[in-house]
């Protein structure tokens, strides 16, 4: 089954050789774009293990603190050494 994208306001035709290497393109760009993203996720999530989070936000705090009356240091973290 062949389907081709005819896309009038980017000129993409992925029925002509040309369209084909385009869409290629893009889509390459937009793989190393998402992959760049995950690694910098990654390296943000080890420096900020490193310094010692355990993976709570300001926000969740504040709601756990307003709704429940155990201290948040007795609630397990979300992340571990484990999930490296």
């Amino acid at each position: 089954m062949d389907c081709e994208l005819v896309s009038v306001k980017e000129s993409i035709d992925t029925s002509t050789t040309s369209g084909k290497l385009t869409f290629h393109l893009f889509a390459s760009l937009a793989e190393f774009e998402r992959e760049l993203i995950r690694e910098r996720t990654q390296a943000g999530l080890l420096s900020a293990r490193a310094r010692g989070a355990d993976g709570w936000t300001t926000r969740e705090i504040k709601r756990i603190r307003e709704t429940d009356d155990s201290p948040v240091d007795e609630r397990p973290p979300k992340f571990s050494n484990e999930d490296r």
